[in-house]
């Protein structure tokens, strides 16, 4: 389905077979998005840290500044989408609601995604 994102409109059907009692089933808010992480760089220029006490992300890369960040929920949700321009760089998240979270940082046109846990 990755191969959909971007487009316009697309249209999905959910169907099942060789059942003998039906029940309805309701699927709601589907989304076709970009995959959240190609072209990965090494784990070793990067770094990441989520400080508990101050509700902050920590992002460093020992090569070249960071260019984006984009923080989805676990349902694929974009909650936080910001510009970076350093090297080292603190992400406010302090308005998020605990849970799992993925991140994708861009770094010179390469992108790492990461898991991390707000609580």
């Amino acid at each position: 389905m990755s191969a959909l994102a971007g487009q316009a409109a697309v249209y999905i059907a959910f169907r099942h077979h060789n059942v003998t009692d039906e029940f309805v089933l309701n699927i709601d808010n589907i989304a076709v998005s970009a995959i959240l992480g190609v072209n990965d760089f090494d784990l070793n220029t990067f770094t990441y840290y989520y400080n508990k006490d101050i509700e902050v992300l920590n992002l460093e890369s020992s090569n070249v500044a960071m260019t984006s960040i984009e923080i989805y929920s676990i349902l694929g949700q974009s909650v936080i989408s910001r510009s970076l321009e350093n090297a080292t760089e603190s992400i406010d998240i302090s308005s998020l609601n605990n849970g799992v979270y993925l991140a994708k940082v861009n770094i010179d046109g390469n992108f790492k995604t990461i898991k991390f846990v707000k609580n």
